[in-house]
């Protein structure tokens, strides 16, 4: 994820005295016990990347985590011609396994994107094909929401600013804190921030949302459908949002983008309005407050 949302969720962990070790590997781990008192724990040792220098903690348990691994052990796999890429079984955009067509794989075994909503979509869509006389449909997955759940939410929807500049797609962001927000000043729970990613021209094509804090799934499906569909930004600010609700602050965002709010981006460091084009990119750059084709 950006920047912003690293380091957040990285101070929220640090107020539980976690440390977080920065451009670093690690270069041993034992396990020690005093046999005379019956004390034991756990002993790492880190090398620093820049001065190779190696600093060494004492802690109560280590957890190593390594991710997932598809399981596809015992399914009768070489009995077949299905072909097994980097650890994962291959399939074509309906789930078919390389080189089969009779033969359909869903979910983490194809280690796509290894999340339950993905494995819902692929085994409606291998249903869909199987059944289907019309096969030529393949469902777009742009809008894809991701939510992890820490002591505050952090939830996810298209792409992010690392994205955008990868892509080499010029970008308008706009971040309205919590702070601003009725819902969460009433419920005492300001730590967060919404924050939303639209192209840097006068559509204004919603990209990507971000939201960290109380419901942020919530806020973040706003914008699922407006992203598939392509929306822009002047349609999704025309929904009306209940009052109070946590949701006002990403119509409020909305607003910041359109040059609408009620608050002045930039004077407050809760409210940050930016952009970035590419490096190659000469055309001065255009803030469009009214959409296209309407007077205002």
């Amino acid at each position: 994820e950006d920047e912003d949302i690293a380091l957040y969720v990285q101070g929220m962990l640090e107020k539980k005295n976690v440390r977080v070790h920065h451009q670093a590997s690690l270069f041993d781990l034992q396990a020690w016990e005093d046999k005379d008192d019956g004390t034991n724990g756990v002993r790492y040792t880190i090398q620093k990347f820049a001065s190779k220098e190696h600093e060494t903690f004492d802690v109560d348990r280590a957890l190593i985590s390594i991710g997932r691994v598809p399981n596809y052990r015992g399914l009768g796999l070489e009995n077949t011609k299905c072909k097994v890429t980097d650890g994962k079984i291959a399939v074509d955009d309906y789930q078919r396994c390389v080189p089969h067509q009779h033969i359909y794989c869903v979910g983490d075994a194809t280690m796509d994107i290894a999340l339950v909503n993905m494995g819902e979509t692929e085994a409606r869509l291998a249903i869909d094909h199987i059944y289907s006389t019309k096969k030529e449909f393949v469902p777009v997955i742009d809008n894809l929401s991701t939510i992890m759940f820490l002591d505050e939410e952090v939830a996810a929807v298209g792409m992010n600013e690392q994205q955008c500049r990868k892509a080499n797609v010029g970008y308008l962001m706009a971040r309205y804190g919590y702070e601003f927000v009725s819902r969460a000043v009433a419920m005492g729970d300001t730590k967060g921030f919404i924050k939303i990613i639209v192209t840097n021209d006068r559509e204004k094509r919603v990209l990507g949302v971000r939201a960290v804090g109380p419901h942020a799934s919530s806020v973040v499906e706003l914008a699922s459908l407006a992203i598939h569909n392509g929306q822009s930004a002047y349609e999704l600010s025309e929904l009306m949002t209940a009052y109070p609700a946590i949701t006002q602050g990403f119509q409020e965002c909305l607003r910041m983008l359109l040059g609408r709010s009620i608050l002045k981006p930039n004077v407050f460091p809760q409210l940050v309005l930016k952009s970035w084009e590419p490096p190659s990119f000469t055309r001065g750059r255009c803030y469009q407050t009214t959409p296209p084709g309407k007077k205002g």
